[in-house]
């Protein structure tokens, strides 16, 4: 027997995950893009949380989407049929979730790189913002749209294939273990591959002017010009730690948030873990 949540229900779990999980390391955010965009880096706190509640809004909204978005996936690829997902279909419903929550990433990240970079309000920056028409406000779009596919199948794809493979591989030993190891490998794999577009991104967004950094294209040979491909990896340490947190507390959050904010679809058995609607 398995457990389904509804959309609405994967929803709310995946905005009390997502802020939960950033009020701990928005920190990370702004020593990320301030290396990426060669700003002095700075340990002030109202510095390293400026941005904190457009992040909030972002993460939140993103993470709820992913979260109900890969549950529809899920139902869709399973089409009623009582089995566990492939280890591949659970890869690929992540990628395609993220992909398609850069539409709600992109424009609330624009928002808090702009608060970053000049301060005010969030109100204050979506006002200055929303004039400045769809060219503007979904600047960076295609890189978000690709960092966030690959990162939502590392916490929802790549993390807990590896860790159910290691409790297969070594039972009796702690499961938590299994958790920071498989965040830990999930994380690099998605840090490795996304990084690239995160920086473009991160600079594309940060220059809404367009005095540097115009088209993704033409973002990624500036960027290159600058320092060759090691540019785009700027910022990778803080992007690290803080994807092996969010892989890890995204993850057991998912696991362990349901059943506390849905116990009724847990009744029939405890014991059973939960897997993202896999009914």
């Amino acid at each position: 027997m398995t457990h389904s949540l509804s959309e609405g229900e994967n929803a709310l779990v995946g905005i009390t995950a997502g802020i939960a999980d950033i009020t701990c390391i928005q920190w990370a955010y702004y020593l990320k893009n301030a290396r990426q965009q060669r700003l002095p880096l700075t340990l002030n706190p109202r510095i390293l949380y400026r941005g904190y509640v457009a992040n909030c809004a972002n993460v939140a909204a993103g993470t709820s989407f992913q979260f109900a978005t890969a549950g529809a996936l899920n139902k869709l690829v399973l089409r009623g049929a009582q089995r566990e997902l492939t280890d591949v279909e659970k890869v690929g419903t992540g990628f395609l979730a993220g992909f398609a929550s850069g539409v709600v990433a992109s424009p609330a990240e624009l928002v808090m790189t702009q608060q970053q970079l000049k301060g005010g309000s969030v109100l204050q920056n979506v006002t200055n913002l929303l004039p400045t028409g769809p060219s503007t406000v979904f600047k960076g779009f295609f890189p978000t749209c690709i960092r966030e596919g690959l990162f939502t199948a590392a916490y929802l794809g790549v993390a807990p294939v590896l860790r159910t493979h290691l409790s297969s591989a070594f039972p009796g030993t702690n499961e938590e273990l299994h958790r920071v190891l498989a965040a830990t490998a999930g994380a690099a794999c998605s840090g490795i591959l996304s990084h690239p577009f995160d920086t473009a991104k991160t600079c594309m967004q940060g220059d809404i002017e367009r005095k540097t950094y115009g088209s993704f294209l033409q973002t990624c040979k500036e960027i290159h010009s600058s320092g060759g491909y090691g540019s785009f990896y700027r910022g990778l340490e803080f992007r690290f730690l803080r994807q092996v947190w969010q892989v890890w507390v995204l993850d057991l959050l998912r696991v362990k948030l349901s059943p506390v904010l849905f116990p009724y679809r847990f009744k029939a058995d405890t014991s059973l873990s939960l897997e993202l609607n896999v009914a």
